[in-house]
């Protein structure tokens, strides 16, 4: 059983555990509405017949295009940039 100060004194984990749930359901609506699915069909169309160095760019690409693109949890400036 959880109190509430130990709920309050483990600021951290709980922030992990909430954006790590938010992620997962967040993948989770993606493959429910199709488009993981979608994704692999047009990227495998996209890419057969090529050379696996090609094959490889493409896909660090499409990994970079990904990772940025779509959202992601507000990024925190680096202590020494961040007000006093």
């Amino acid at each position: 059983m959880l109190s509430w100060s130990d709920i309050t004194n483990n600021k951290a984990a709980w922030n992990t555990f909430v954006w790590f749930a938010t992620l997962v359901a967040l993948a989770d609506g993606l493959s429910s509405t199709g488009f993981i699915a979608w994704l692999g069909k047009e990227g495998g169309a996209l890419m057969s017949g090529i050379s696996p160095g090609m094959a490889t760019i493409v896909l660090l690409l499409a990994f970079y295009l990904l990772h940025y693109l779509l959202p992601a949890p507000p990024r925190t400036p680096p202590r020494c940039c961040r007000p006093c």
